[in-house]
Parts: structure tokens; C-alpha cells; sequence
């Protein structure tokens, strides 16, 4: 018979059992977190309707794209992997910071390191505390033993410290996609694989969007008669709330200290640019268009607003982004289209209209806005790395304090794509401010999306141009020059509270 050996007892025998409640079917299944969502929508939708969502045999039908999954699935793991080397080769460096390659495949070559080792060597209060939240740790304090003594003995338990440093060193993504004249969810991934865990990076996990929550504001001000060609100052300014509150937003980069107009501010994502016209819109009304426009998370009307400092999911991010791609028409998420008895009798059927969050010409004028950001600011490697050129595409990096979130959302007349990567607990970020940028990771995770997805053309991503008004009045001057130096995306937030300690 197999029998448990001394060591390997003593060492589980205090930990908490854990039961993991998810059903087999749910995780084999093709999209688990999706799935999972799924349950509770169509759990709650069963109970109104006077049904057992589990035992009366209930058939549900949903969104999906059984194709546009197979290939988010892909481009999450194809590179996800690929970051994860490089974060744990960075750091394994005793000076992070001065590694500055920018090639993956340099990374993967490397094999003399011990992933994370200088992190965990260094990092001593941050480990410390992730071993205090441990139920591990509680269960050695109810020995009777002190704070200290409890850290050192997790700390000389190499397996102990190995899990853990497993869990907390694994770099995590969450993909979407959403049909915008409709609200239908096309794709979804919630994380790198089950083993690791069912949280959810799509409606669950809700992070500061740093730069992604720009385009709230430019909409705000151009409904409310602003131009594209509105110039402020690229320079670091103090503004004052209403309170009295210094805030200085400066950008991750250099200041031109030259004017410089809105459309330029967002295509190069400059806080200085965002901060100058928050500072004029408001945040109130700033955030009043982006809750029309989708947003539902509580957002703090301050002014660092402007640079994302209100945590959002991913899922809000694409349904408000659907919104500018929608005309100005506002869908909610949609996952179930229709619930019908084992007998096929219909119970439910989606019937959710659009609501009118903008004007079609606002719309049109942020959308046009945004494609600069595609076509020469801080999205550009979508066209220079994937090859999408000849694809109507508008979209925003985003990027939190030290590299703590990532972010790149992109929009398709027919399709509204959205990725962050980043660790689950914010005191372990990227080690670079290079590959901590959402336009050198979250990016890549949509542009590989993308440029296998527009090779089959039943899924509809297809070279139609958005449907600008016409005579409509853009506000672009054609002379304008490329932007920033392609090798730097100036799109973090260094204006609001500090994450990622």
C-alpha cells in the first residue's frame, strides 16, 4: 500500500483544507471564466423567471464565438509565456533596471537564473508581509509563536516559500471581446490557465486603468464643443481642486514645453495635455460621460481622474470603448441570448436596446481621435509589429504607477478589444518601465488576437471604414508629423495615488 511519508505529513497536516467548488464541466469547458459568469447571470435571470437554473433543464444560449475564443486563448499563452520569462529573468538581476533588452527572444535564451531571486531576496518587507496574510502563517501563530519566529520558520520552509513565490510571482492577463452594435461578449479570458486559480481578470479584478480612462475626458470636451486642435502647454503645471489641493501630473517622459493640440495630447498620451483639460471640463462632467458610456465602478471625482486613478474592470472598459465605436449608441455586456424549458419552449430572449450616450459626431471625432493613437502616438506597433494598416483601428494604451497595470484597448467598426496584464498582488510589478508599459505587453496580447482573427473572414473584421457624418469637421491638420520616438510610449500615470508598494 502507499502511505503518506513522515516529512511530507508533518508538512501539510496544518494547512486549512480548501475545497474548490467549481464544477468539472464548467472547467473543461471552452471559455471556464466566461462559463462561470454564465452561471450568475443565468442563475439570476432563472430565478425571476420562477426556475431552478441547475435541476429544471433549462438550455441556455449564449454569445460566445467558439473561433474567437480558440484564438484569444492563443494569444494569451503564446504571450503570456513569453512575458513571464522575461519578468523572471529581470528579476533574477541584481540591478533589474539595467537590463534593457526589448527583444523576447534574448530573454529566452538566457538559462544561468533563478527566477525572481533578487525580488525575493531584496524585497524583505513585501515578503514578509505576504507571508503574514498566509492561512499558513495563522495556522503556526496559534502554536504560540511570535510574529517573528512564525516569518523565520515559513521562511527556512523551502516548499512553503516556493508556493508561495509561485503564486505571487505569476504575471496574470485577462482578454475580451465585444460585438459593439450589439453588447454580445465574442471572447473571453480570465487568466492563464485553471490550475492557477478561477479568479477573473475580466469583471472581477478591478484596477486603475491609468491611461485607458483618458478617453473619458476628450469626450467629455469635445461634447461639450471642444476641437481637436484646442491647444494646452506640454509642460509640468500645478493645479488646485476645489479644496485647495496640489496636484502636478508631469509624463513618464520629457515635456516639449511647446503647445500642443488635444489630438496630439491623446495619440502621445501626455498627462500634461489631460491634466490642462480636466482641469477645464471637470471631473464631474468627465465622469458623467463615462458613466453613460458604460462605466459602472464608483469613480472619485478628482482631478487625477483623468489619468485613471478609479479602479474599473476590464468588461466596463470594452463596453464603454463600444460606445465610440457604436456611434455613440451604449450596449451593456450581453452573455445570454435566449433560456428555453427541456421542451424548447422560449422563457427568455435578450430584447436590450442601445441608449443613447453620445451624438454621433462626438462619437465620430473621439473615434478619429483615437485611430492617431493606432496610426503614429503609443498604439502604433499594432500596425508595425501585426501588420494591420489596412484596418480601420482606434484604440488607447494605459499604463499605472510602476508598471503595476498594463493595458491596451483597441476598437473595430465590428469588434472591441480589450487586455491587461499585471501580477495579482500589486506589490510585485515589472521590473523595467520598458516592458511595464501596456504598449510592450497588453498590446501584444490583442495584436496577435487581431492578426489571426482578420484571416478568417466569417468573423467579420473585415476593411470597412467607421462611418464617419458627413461634412463632419475633425480637426486634423494633414502636415502633422509622426509622434514620439517609436522605441518609448509616454503613457503612464504619474498623477495619481500610488500603487504596486
Amino acid at each position: 500500500r502507499d502511505y503518506l511519508d513522515r516529512a511530507y505529513y508533518d508538512e501539510q497536516k496544518e494547512l486549512d483544507i480548501v475545497v474548490d467548488p467549481q464544477l468539472t464541466s464548467t472547467a473543461s469547458s471552452i471559455a471556464p471564466h466566461f462559463a462561470e459568469y454564465v452561471k450568475q447571470v443565468g442563475g439570476q435571470l432563472a430565478d425571476d423567471l420562477g426556475f431552478d437554473f441547475y435541476g429544471d433543464g433549462l438550455r441556455i444560449y449564449t454569445t460566445l464565438d467558439s473561433e474567437m475564443q480558440k484564438l484569444a486563448k492563443q494569444a494569451v499563452i503564446r504571450n503570456m509565456d513569453d512575458l513571464q520569462t522575461v519578468v523572471d529573468y529581470q528579476w533574477s538581476r541584481s540591478n533589474p533596471a539595467a537590463n534593457r533588452s526589448t527583444n523576447v527572444e534574448w530573454y529566452k535564451a538566457r538559462t544561468d537564473y533563478e527566477p525572481f531571486s533578487t525580488y525575493w531576496r531584496e524585497r524583505t518587507t513585501s515578503v514578509n508581509d505576504m507571508i503574514d496574510e498566509t492561512a499558513r502563517y495563522q495556522s503556526v501563530r496559534r502554536q504560540g509563536l511570535t510574529k517573528q519566529a512564525a516569518i523565520a520558520q515559513l521562511r527556512a520552509n523551502e516548499a512553503f516559500m516556493d508556493s508561495l513565490k509561485t503564486v505571487k510571482t505569476r504575471l496574470e492577463a485577462g482578454f475580451v471581446a465585444v460585438d459593439p452594435q450589439t453588447g454580445y461578449v465574442k471572447a473571453w479570458v480570465g487568466g492563464r490557465n485553471l490550475t492557477d486559480g478561477w479568479y477573473d481578470h475580466v469583471e472581477q479584478a478591478k484596477r486603475q486603468p491609468g491611461s485607458t480612462f483618458k478617453p473619458f475626458v476628450y469626450t467629455a470636451a469635445i461634447a461639450n464643443g471642444y476641437s481637436p486642435m484646442t491647444m494646452y502647454p506640454d509642460s509640468v503645471t500645478t493645479f488646485y481642486d476645489a479644496v485647495g489641493t496640489e496636484w502636478r501630473p508631469r509624463n513618464s517622459g520629457e515635456s516639449t514645453g511647446q503647445l500642443m493640440s488635444i489630438r496630439d495630447g491623446l495619440a502621445e498620451s501626455k498627462n500634461t495635455i489631460t491634466a490642462h483639460l480636466i482641469s477645464e471640463v471637470g471631473p464631474k462632467e468627465s465622469a458623467f460621460y463615462a458613466r453613460r458610456m458604460g462605466i459602472q465602478s464608483p469613480l472619485q471625482e478628482v482631478l487625477s481622474l483623468g489619468l485613471g486613478t478609479s479602479d474599473v474592470t476590464l468588461l466596463e472598459l470594452a463596453s464603454a470603448y463600444g460606445t465610440i465605436a457604436n456611434r455613440g449608441l451604449y450596449n451593456p455586456p450581453v452573455s445570454i441570448t435566449r433560456i428555453e424549458d427541456r421542451f424548447g419552449n422560449v422563457l427568455y430572449e435578450n430584447t436590450a436596446a442601445p441608449t443613447e450616450a453620445l451624438s454621433e459626431e462626438t462619437a465620430a471625432i473621439v473615434y478619429d481621435m483615437m485611430r492617431d493613437v493606432i496610426q503614429r502616438g503609443t498604439g502604433r506597433r499594432i500596425n508595425n509589429v501585426y501588420g494591420l494598416r489596412d484596418y480601420d483601428l482606434a484604440g488607447k494604451t494605459g499604463t499605472t504607477q510602476n508598471s503595476a497595470d498594463c493595458w491596451f484597448m483597441m476598437m473595430h467598426p465590428n469588434l472591441v478589444m480589450g487586455a491587461w496584464v499585471g501580477f495579482d498582488d500589486q506589490r510585485v510589478t515589472f521590473a523595467t518601465d520598458w516592458w511595464g508599459q501596456g504598449a510592450h505587453s497588453a498590446l501584444f496580447l490583442v495584436g496577435d488576437f487581431m492578426r489571426q482573427a482578420v484571416k478568417n473572414p466569417d468573423l467579420g473584421l473585415d476593411k470597412d471604414r467607421y462611418p464617419m457624418p458627413e461634412g463632419l469637421d475633425i480637426g486634423i491638420d494633414q502636415t502633422l508629423p509622426p509622434l514620439a520616438d517609436p522605441g518609448r510610449s509616454d503613457d503612464t500615470n504619474q498623477g495619481g495615488r500610488r500603487i504596486g508598494w
